[in-house]
């Protein structure tokens, strides 16, 4: 009989102890597997926006570059010089190897079917472009420039035109990509979520389940032994003890559950960290801070509807720098940067806080003055503008020198098209740059038109 009642009291204990640590174990097991699949989600979703927003970069760079072809073609165009024509063309041969070089670098890429598309579709204009660039400086090498400039403005700049509308797409196309991965990471990481809780919750109810028989158990025992005094005394300790290590198993449970709770509170922080870095990436030039075009067009959309309900005037003013690659080819480029950084923080010194000041790439900046009365406002800001930019800059112990040259387009005299308007700038601020440089101009119509 005593070792019948030694068997029954034990019995129970080693349930509860089994029960528990078995419920420990699963719960420690749909944690750690809940961790993995977030942290492979997360891995994926970095290398996602990585590899876009690497290709993305190369894009813009050969669609820097490619504009730059078309500038330093009508700067060797409108030079009378021959030895400053050939260091056009060699700029102009720099400019394309630099284009053919990312390009194969791109090749070399896994691409999105739509981007591989894109990319072949680019060859097209690319290589037209090309050829008629090296048209035209045989036309301006035997000095024929009236036709070297008519197969500029008819065939070159339509062609290169198609060629830049490919390479937006194609930016465009991966900044898609990368929001379509976020995206799907955070569907994936929500059901991952689901998937958690709701094995959290089997688990759970599979551990109440246990503690409910074990308690019924360990009842039915006492129930049976009451009669005698010395087994209930001995009944009432074990289930002391039993209740004790419940509590105990209890409190670990608890605090595996907390740990869980913090892990996955710390995992959303960093995928919110993550997109909140994704968006900054996708709307602002990383070397200066400024916005970049696309948040740039964002904000002259919404500068022109507002000056439309208010009627209001806009002035957008293009700027580029006078003498920057003097520069960036004397002290190399991370002395050109150190300039752009400078350049930046001395334009915004010269705006209000509504007003947007942006990098285009390159050394081509714009400014978007909203909530004008009169041309006067804007012609006092581009004053300051190129007054702030002709104080000296200190480089690596230097003092270095260069200027800025700006044109101006205003809504609604001269257009209230957004891309009408920027065009119109920047055929004003080369109009600057054939006139002297380091000044500004308001867009005017051309004679012939």
């Amino acid at each position: 009989m005593s070792i019948s009642i030694q068997f029954d009291h034990k019995r129970p204990r080693l349930f509860l102890s089994a029960s528990f640590a078995v419920f420990i174990g699963l719960m420690l097991a749909i944690t750690t597997i809940a961790l993995l699949r977030m942290g492979n989600i997360g891995a994926h979703m970095e290398k996602v926006v990585q590899q876009n927003t690497t290709q993305a970069g190369l894009m813009m760079t050969i669609r820097t570059a490619t504009r730059e072809r078309l500038r330093l073609l009508h700067s060797m165009l409108n030079s009378d010089d021959p030895f400053e024509a050939d260091e056009y063309f060699m700029s102009i041969r720099d400019r394309g190897e630099e284009v053919i070089s990312n390009l194969s670098a791109l090749e070399r890429m896994e691409l999105s079917p739509k981007a591989k598309a894109l990319l072949e579709k680019l060859k097209e204009p690319m290589g037209i472009s090309a050829e008629l660039h090296y048209e035209v400086i045989d036309l301006v090498q035997q000095q024929r420039k009236a036709e070297a400039r008519l197969l500029l403005i008819t065939r070159t700049t339509p062609a290169q035109d198609r060629a830049l509308d490919i390479m937006d797409s194609f930016i465009r196309q991966q900044k898609t990509n990368s929001r379509a991965a976020l995206l799907q990471a955070s569907d994936e990481l929500n059901t991952a979520y689901t998937q958690l809780f709701s094995l959290t919750g089997i688990a759970i109810l599979l551990g109440t389940s246990l503690g409910v028989f074990v308690v019924f158990r360990i009842g039915a025992l006492v129930d049976a032994h009451r009669q005698h005094s010395h087994q209930l005394s001995n009944a009432n300790k074990n289930l002391e003890l039993e209740v004790r290590e419940r509590r105990t198993a209890e409190e670990k449970l608890h605090l595996v559950m907390g740990e869980l709770e913090q892990r996955v509170a710390e995992r959303t922080a960093e995928l919110s960290d993550a997109n909140k870095a994704l968006t900054r990436l996708a709307s602002y030039d990383s070397l200066t801070k400024l916005p970049n075009r696309a948040l740039f067009k964002e904000r002259l959309k919404m500068a022109l509807a507002h000056a439309r309900r208010n009627q209001t005037e806009v002035a957008l003013l293009f700027m580029d720098l006078d003498g920057f690659k003097q520069v960036n080819d004397l002290l190399g480029h991370e002395a050109g940067d150190r300039v752009l950084q400078e350049t930046a923080r001395r334009l915004c010194n010269c705006i209000r806080e509504e007003d947007t000041l942006a990098r285009m790439g390159g050394d081509e900046f714009t400014v978007i003055l909203g909530n004008l009365r009169n041309r006067d406002d804007s012609t006092l800001v581009a004053s300051k503008l190129i007054h702030a930019i002709d104080a000296p800059y200190d480089i690596d112990g230097t003092t270095q020198h260069v200027g800025i040259s700006i044109g101006i387009s205003t809504y609604p005299d001269d257009s209230d098209d957004m891309d009408t308007l920027l065009q119109h700038a920047d055929d004003a601020m080369y109009n600057v740059k054939r006139s002297g440089k380091n000044n500004y101009l308001y867009y005017s119509v051309p004679e012939n038109d």
